[in-house]
């Protein structure tokens, strides 16, 4: 890769850091929201999806775009999501989420990312397990979303609800919150065909692989952008506040881990399926993500206590 493309793209994946913390981002927040009624984080997460969708299908009309391959909906990928939805809840976050407290200076966020990392140490040998290819139109899966988008600003509407991503920022909402929606949509579908790696869990695969002996320096680079863009708004907003590890925080080393024996099982965590694989039409994400989100409703009505809606 030349110097020039390689530093693009590591811009690419800070960006893409940078937008997912000024929305505040995380997949428990948004379904335990969208449950609550709040429906301004979901609205946001379809249109991020939807502007990816139709920007990474025009890229690929003018064959600028590799095929990165597309996987059937099978039973091991709705255990995986169930799996990696209740362990998400139990962690208090998804990778996104987990990865953005981290950058917030909250240091027990380390335990969950070393259970990503051990779990993808164990884990090495279901790498290779992926399923045949197996394509969906992209246009309907277009169609999906934008009329998903549609009815959710029309329930907005009638409810004179205003969109706002991120509560915790006044100043970002209606036309500065629908202008980073659809920058956050065209950096992802522009990552989608990047040889980096972009998606959160990616740096804890690749710090695993590392530790088995194998040479992910390049990776590790590419990696370490997505939460430096995190870092680099927390600082510029001053919501970085460090915090040392408790013992309490442990018990995220094993919830940790179970996230990632869920994603492999899924072929992807969600980060993946909900930025790289739905726009792409594959099969896999669309039933991927359904289940993490019951997964997710599923231990909240377990644990009986008052989602943290807000955190």
């Amino acid at each position: 890769m030349s110097g020039p493309r390689f530093a693009a793209e590591l811009l690419l994946i800070a960006l893409a850091g940078a937008g997912f913390c000024l929305t505040s981002f995380c997949m428990v927040k948004v379904v335990l929201q969208t449950r609550q009624g709040l429906s301004s984080p979901l609205r946001c997460l379809v249109g991020v999806m939807l502007t990816s969708c139709i920007v990474w299908a025009l890229k690929t009309d003018l064959n600028l775009a590799a095929d990165p391959g597309l996987f059937p909906a099978t039973g091991r990928v709705g255990l995986g999501g169930f799996l990696f939805g209740l362990a998400a809840y139990a962690n208090g976050g998804c990778f996104i989420g987990s990865m953005n407290q981290l950058a917030q200076g909250q240091g027990g966020r380390i335990w969950t990312l070393g259970g990503w990392v051990l779990g993808y140490l164990l884990l090495a040998p279901l790498h290779g397990l992926m399923a045949s290819p197996a394509a969906m139109g992209v246009g309907l899966v277009a169609g999906v979303l934008a009329a998903a988008l549609l009815t959710l600003e029309i329930q907005a509407l009638r409810r004179a609800t205003p969109f706002t991503p991120n509560d915790a920022i006044p100043g970002l909402t209606g036309s500065r919150a629908w202008a980073l929606m659809l920058g956050m949509g065209v950096v992802m579908a522009l990552l989608i065909v990047s040889v980096l790696p972009w998606q959160p869990s990616d740096l804890a695969k690749h710090l695993a692989e590392s530790l088995a002996g194998q040479d992910r320096r390049v990776a590790l680079v590419a990696g370490l952008s997505f939460p430096l863009g995190m870092l680099a708004i927390n600082l510029w907003r001053r919501k970085f506040q460090a915090q040392a590890p408790r013992n309490r925080h442990v018990g995220w080393l094993g919830w940790g881990l179970v996230m990632v024996v869920g994603a492999e099982l899924a072929l992807g965590g969600n980060d993946s399926q909900l930025f790289r694989f739905i726009p792409m039409g594959s099969p896999h994400a669309l039933l991927g993500v359904p289940a993490m989100a019951a997964g997710i409703l599923v231990a909240d009505w377990i644990s009986g206590l008052k989602p943290w809606a807000r955190a």
